[in-house]
């Protein structure tokens, strides 16, 4: 259990994540090339991490609200490259994504304000033991989860837009 002044600071945390995207990425306009760049193959582009962020914000409130509502429900294990394929994210438009991502995570920012303490604790588990995870988790993780998320993709971003600002001036 992590200590109160902790989890405090999971939630501003969560709750800072649309203004640094904004200020990330606002300045690129929608018809420039950064957006597109994919410098790791391996990774999404500009475009889809925005989308990514913005529909798994959705993948996480629901694991949270499953989690506080059920007892120990099982979760699915879903994949992201399913995911951007299926929701055509290479064609999505990445401001309006990103408002929703924004909108999205204020939900979610209200509902993990409204968790009573002891509803951190409470546990969920993937439907197929999972290696990733290795048991259940809890809505503490699952937040912690969110944070290093964010925080994985905000730095993705800010290595494509300068490998995007590099390349324009060669």
């Amino acid at each position: 259990m992590l200590p109160p002044f902790v989890r405090a600071n999971l939630v501003d945390a969560l709750q800072s994540t649309p203004k640094v995207l904004e200020t990330l990425t606002a300045s690129v306009p929608l018809e420039s090339p950064a957006w597109d760049s994919r410098p790791d193959p391996q990774r999404f582009t500009l475009r889809e991490v925005i989308a990514h962020l913005a529909d798994w914000e959705e993948v996480f409130q629901n694991r949270i609200a499953r989690i506080r509502d059920e007892y120990l429900p099982k979760l699915p294990d879903l994949d992201p490259n399913e995911f951007a394929q299926q929701h055509n994210y290479a064609a999505s438009d990445p401001h309006r994504q990103r408002a929703l991502f924004t909108e999205r995570r204020q939900t979610t920012v209200e509902m993990v304000k409204a968790l009573p303490k002891r509803a951190w604790e409470r546990k969920g588990r993937y439907l197929e033991e999972s290696p990733r995870v290795g048991g259940p988790i809890t809505i503490e993780a699952w937040i912690a989860q969110m944070v290093a998320h964010d925080a994985y993709h905000l730095q993705q971003i800010v290595e494509w837009l300068n490998h995007a600002r590099h390349h324009s001036k060669a």
